[in-house]
């Protein structure tokens, strides 16, 4: 029996109110961009990291100041290196 929309919604807010469950419900379960959870996933370096490059797969200029002062800033620049401006 599939569970009702109401209980589904409840349980979203519930998931979204934590980093590292949010990104998994966007990577996995809503499969892209979960804009209600962004605030809460960008409070997480590592959570941050993985949504932008898993999900968005792109650069998350929302969360770079979160990502950058985080050991995951190596793996952020080389990844989307292609997309910082050389100076």
């Amino acid at each position: 029996m599939p569970l009702k929309p109401i209980k589904i919604k409840h349980r979203l807010d519930k998931i979204k109110m934590d980093p590292k469950q949010a990104l998994k419900a966007a990577n996995n379960l809503i499969k892209g961009r979960w804009p209600e959870a962004e605030p809460t996933i960008m409070k997480d370096a590592a959570s941050a990291y993985y949504y932008a490059y898993n999900v968005l797969q792109k650069r998350w200029p929302a969360a770079e100041k979160m990502i950058l002062n985080s050991a995951y800033a190596a793996a952020y620049k080389k990844n989307f290196s292609h997309l910082f401006k050389k100076t």
